[in-house]
């Protein structure tokens, strides 16, 4: 997936985060893990719908994946 595609879903899934639409912002940010593993933004965002759809194991997976890849950032 290229880079401005990327940034144009994360927008989207953090839209749907923001309107409490986990699920559907999961189904947006599943494409870009597959590309970009290491994303940050796709990580946290992840992370932040699976705890909300009741998968905390994964969600911790996930924010773990995302400190190791950018550790300076809180």
């Amino acid at each position: 997936m290229d880079s401005k595609k990327v940034k144009v879903k994360l927008k989207e899934a953090k839209t749907l985060i923001g309107e409490k639409d986990f699920k559907k912002a999961l189904s947006l940010l599943r494409p870009i893990l597959l590309s970009e593993p290491l994303n940050y933004h796709a990580r946290v965002f992840n992370a932040i719908c699976l705890q909300e759809v009741g998968e905390p194991d994964e969600a911790a997976i996930s924010l773990q994946m995302a400190r190791d890849y950018k550790p300076e950032d809180p």
